[in-house]
Formats: C-alpha cells, structure tokens, sequence
C-alpha cells in the first residue's frame, strides 16, 4: 500500500478493505496525487454548515433563501404590522383618503409571494450587500452550497453508513 499521510490512513485503509486496489489503477494514483488532502468525516450538507460557521464562504448572499425569509416575515407580520397601527390612526382622525392608501398597502403585501416578500425586503431594508450576519446566517440554502462545494469537494460513501469529503483534484 502507498505511503499515506496519517490523516488519510483511515480512508485507506477502509476503502482497501472494501475493495482492494491495484497500484497502476486510477484511484490509487488520485489516493496518491491528493495524499496531503485532509479527509473529513462528514458530508458535503456537513461542510456546507462548517463553511459557514467559520466564515470561509466570501458571498453569502448568493446563498440566501428569499423564499424562506420572505415566509417568515409574513408569518410574523413584518411587512404589515407598522400599517394596522397607521390604519388605527387614520381611522381614528377619520382620513378616509389615508385609509384607503394603507388598506391597499396592506393588501399588496399580503399579495406577495414568499420570494417577492423576502426580495421586497432585503431590496427596501438592508440591500443585497448589506445583509446582516445573523440574517445571513439564518437563511442560507445549505443544499444550493453543499451542491456548489461539490465542484471542489467528492463525497465518499462507505457501507456502513460513514461518510467523508475529499478536496477534488483536477
């Protein structure tokens, strides 16, 4: 077997166990050529939360999920909860002309998809470079990053159920 760095030596010896390779095939020579590639136990979802946790993935943004977000906000009112109290006001002095243009807010809002809702937002609060970490961080599509860390990562799948991601080499 070759001469592996010890933080390989796991996988190897699994696979070799699995399924024993020969020296001139092409999996031995990738176990070779990526012999000082640390292999982690974990899937590319996995990473894909790691990567976040340790901010090592530049744009967020690209990642987030309007969909959801705008979900949430609708749920807990965040487009509309400021007009009912305006609506209360209005009513209130009996300005007929501004109950009228906050009910059509109201109502444009509430007529928004989860995605226009969660666009609509971002767009009119913070813009899409402004996004604040916690936000960022609570809204990320994991499956849409764990897809694009599949460009540079493989997934191994090994009976048994373990898991490991290795940096790919072109």
């Amino acid at each position: 077997m070759y001469e592996l760095a010890c933080h390989w030596e796991p996988v190897v010896e699994m696979v070799a166990n699995a399924a024993p390779f020969d020296r001139g095939s092409a999996d031995a020579d990738a176990l070779q050529k990526a012999q000082d590639e640390p292999a982690s136990e974990q899937s590319l979802e996995d990473l894909a939360y790691d990567s976040v946790d340790q901010e090592m993935i530049g744009n967020l943004s690209y990642y987030f999920d309007y969909t959801k977000f705008g979900r949430d906000l609708k749920i807990e009112g965040g487009l509309t909860n400021h007009l009912y109290e305006d609506l209360e006001d209005a009513k209130s002095k009996e300005d007929e002309d501004e109950v009228e243009r906050i009910e059509e807010a109201i109502e444009y809002y509430d007529n928004l998809s989860d995605r226009e809702a969660g666009e609509y937002a971002i767009e009119n609060f913070y813009g899409e470079d402004n996004i604040p970490k916690k936000i960022l961080e609570m809204y990320v599509d994991y499956a849409k990053l764990a897809r694009d860390l599949s460009y540079d990562y493989n997934e191994l799948r090994l009976k048994g159920g373990r898991v490991f991601t290795l940096h790919a080499h072109n």
